[in-house]
């Protein structure tokens, strides 16, 4: 089993924990607390998307 698999795996879990957490609230309380999260992840996708590539390789060469 390589790292990517584990990832996957995790992954896979995570999402089933989240599921059975949201599943047993509210739909309001869901609302309240996932609309600003999901905005969050979009902005943040945003930013990492008009970076430029050569600034991104540099953060990780160090």
């Amino acid at each position: 089993m390589n790292i990517y698999a584990v990832r996957r795996y995790g992954a896979l879990l995570v999402v089933f924990v989240l599921g059975m957490i949201l599943g047993s609230l509210d739909g309001k309380l869901i609302a309240v607390l996932g609309i600003p999260m999901f905005m969050m992840f979009l902005f943040n996708l945003d930013i990492a998307s008009f970076q430029p590539k050569k600034k991104r390789s540099e953060k990780y060469a160090k």
